[in-house]
């Protein structure tokens, strides 16, 4: 029987139904009266302590209408409820630190939390990787203390270092417009956003709809720019958890399990279980399922410090009280080498998204585990190498493509992993074609191979229906991770997107095919370099210096390439110099880059294919909106 909304009234203060109101609207991102049941238990969850399932309980006895979503008197009922059972976390208390919240909407229609600790954690970890920097003397430190973080965004300096600190090279910093101390104008401003949203995109960020503008004016939009340092933050510190770069990770592999299952984990999962079999190592009774209440005592951080480093941790502190044990385990993760920017209170209050990033800087400080014997390295290598060089950039290219497209939550760490159920492939094909998939008759919960097989099938009969190539391809090639297969179905579809981008912004609206792509980059550069620079195809040698794409770009705003930074291209130094140039300017007029400076050396002609696609999207979009 639903809980009656009797229950809820004049059980609170009329201060107090004021705070909750206020937490109501906060929540109630879309303004319509009424927040689902389901955003309501994951901000609960992510703001701290509950019973999780008592919660869940009550929001949907307090669920009148069985709709999925609760108004502000249901929203009350519920949180006398909570009140009344005497729930541990205390909800009043959790209302009054979601209005010391700064919130940001998913992509799936939720929202994330990020406390004071979190801004201020962050803040601290950005002066710990980037303090010493001299080019940022007019940005550090960041003031931990407020929202100082977003100020210092503002110019986009200090992200696209960040970038670069987490992937060395993926900017190149003579397209980063710079002044000692600061003082940029709007124009440069707008172009170094552009640069650190296409880079962050091409290292997997999920940024979809993300502005220049916004990331320019950071202080009014707080929530767009901790949304990006979360995720720019997670990839640094968990980026190179997995198979490939630490093949230790077999160890963690469960009993039935192949190697396929570790490589489609993401980091966090993979986390979890590193940490459980070090609580396992050392014969603890427990094993953690989060990162929040599971580990707040801080017991299981001093089981896991002693377990990875016997020499320098131990376990005297079990007993002691927990705020002092917390503080311990601090100076313990100091002693082996980590850099810590949380503070002993956030592992007290449970905190999931500071305990991950802190048992993530663990892992890759010092992650104790055996190392491989040969025959072992061997079968690692087996399941993890790819063809060849080539085969893997293509890999990583269209791995990020898909996480850029925005699909809700879906984030693959593999292409052949994340692919195999079919599902992904179904995702980027309504994404590319809304309405073309038929979800009635996919198997959601593809749990057999045999589901997985249907899926994969319906999968080739849509690219069919699309015209795209699949002769002798199958369903089951993409079941069982068929490299070359899988590589050549997302390439058909990248393609397919990328031509129907061209053609809606195509100045006369018609089809644009491969051909038209290559006649108009020659024609462009033509006017901006003369006929003898124009290329034969996009597998043209010439490519290869880089030249061909600055002048390309040149023609898109004057003195956008500055020409005394570019080289002749003749020796090897001098190639992958030009196109690290090219890629960081082509991101500055605004380009979706997701190719790497060695695909333009080695003339990679799908990836160049894409380069100049993009370069021709902005020049086009440029024109139409004169």
């Amino acid at each position: 029987m639903p809980l009656s909304r009797r229950n809820s009234e004049n059980c609170f203060s009329p201060e107090k139904v004021a705070k909750f109101k206020h937490v109501f609207d906060m929540w109630n991102l879309k303004g319509d009266a009424k927040i689902g049941i389901k955003q309501v238990i994951a901000s609960m969850k992510d703001l701290g302590r509950f019973d999780e399932e008592n919660l869940e309980s009550i929001m949907q006895q307090v669920d009148n209408n069985r709709n999925g979503a609760i108004d502000f008197n249901e929203f009350l009922t519920a949180a006398w409820q909570l009140h009344s059972k005497g729930d541990a976390s205390g909800f009043s208390k959790l209302v009054s630190k979601q209005i010391e919240c700064v919130n940001i909407e998913t992509s799936s229609g939720g929202f994330h939390s990020y406390t004071k600790e979190e801004v201020t954690a962050f803040a601290n970890h950005l002066n710990n990787c980037l303090g010493d920097d001299k080019h940022l003397d007019y940005l550090m430190p960041i003031n931990t203390d407020n929202l100082d973080l977003c100020t210092k965004v503002s110019d986009g300096v200090l992200l696209c270092k960040f970038l670069n600190y987490i992937e060395p090279n993926t900017i190149d910093w003579r397209a980063v417009n710079y002044k000692k101390g600061g003082g940029l104008n709007q124009f440069q401003v707008i172009e170094n956003h552009n640069i650190s949203i296409s880079a962050a995109q091409s290292l997997g960020l999920s940024l979809s709809n993300l502005a220049a503008e916004e990331l320019r004016d950071a202080e009014k939009n707080p929530t767009l720019v901790l949304g990006f340092m979360w995720q720019a933050i997670k990839l640094e510190l968990m980026g190179h958890i997995n198979l490939k770069q630490h093949p230790e990770l077999i160890r963690l592999l469960n009993k039935g399990e192949e190697m396929h299952d570790l490589l489609a984990l993401p980091p966090e999962e993979i986390l979890k279980r590193w940490f459980n079999y070090h609580l396992e190592k050392q014969k603890y009774f427990m094993r953690i399922e989060n990162f929040g209440s599971h580990i707040r005592d801080a017991k299981a951080y001093t089981v896991l410090l002693k377990s990875i480093a016997p020499d320098k941790c131990n376990m005297d502190s079990l007993n002691w009280e927990k705020e002092k044990r917390a503080n311990e385990v601090l100076k313990s993760a100091e002693k082996i080498g980590a850099k810590i920017f949380i503070k002993h209170l956030d592992i007290l209050a449970g905190n999931e998204k500071l305990n991950l990033s802190f048992t993530a800087q663990l892992f890759n400080t010092c992650h104790g585990l055996e190392p491989l014997k040969d025959e072992e390295e061997k079968k690692v290598e087996s399941c993890t190498d790819d063809d060849d060089e080539g085969d893997s950039r293509e890999e990583r290219t269209f791995r990020m493509w898909i996480n850029a497209l925005g699909l809700g939550d879906l984030h693959i760490q593999n292409l052949y992993e994340g692919c195999h159920d079919g599902l992904t492939f179904l995702k980027v094909v309504d994404k590319i074609e809304p309405g073309i998939v038929k979800w009635d008759k996919i198997e959601m919960q593809a749990c057999n191979k045999f589901k997985k097989l249907a899926n994969c099938n319906y999968v080739i009969v849509i690219l069919k229906q699309l015209k795209l190539s699949v002769v002798n391809v199958g369903g089951n090639d993409v079941v069982e991770r068929n490299k070359k297969l899988v590589l050549g179905i997302t390439w058909q579809l990248m393609r397919h997107h990328m031509l129907k981008v061209l053609s809606s912004v195509s100045l006369h609206g018609k089809q644009v095919a491969e051909k038209d792509i290559l006649e108009w980059c020659n024609k462009v550069v033509e006017k901006v370099a003369g006929k003898s620079m124009c290329i034969s195809s996009f597998n043209d040698q010439e490519i290869s210096k880089g030249l061909f794409f600055l002048h390309l770009l040149s023609s898109l705003e004057r003195d956008i390439v500055d020409w005394k930074l570019v080289k002749d291209g003749k020796s090897p130094e001098d190639k992958l110099l030009n196109a690290r140039y090219a890629i960081s300017i082509a991101r500055k007029v605004g380009a979706e880059i997701f190719l790497l400076a060695e695909d333009i050396i080695e003339v990679k002609f799908k990836m160049c294919l894409t380069f100049s696609a993009s370069i021709m999207a902005v020049s086009l979009h440029k024109q139409a909106t004169k």
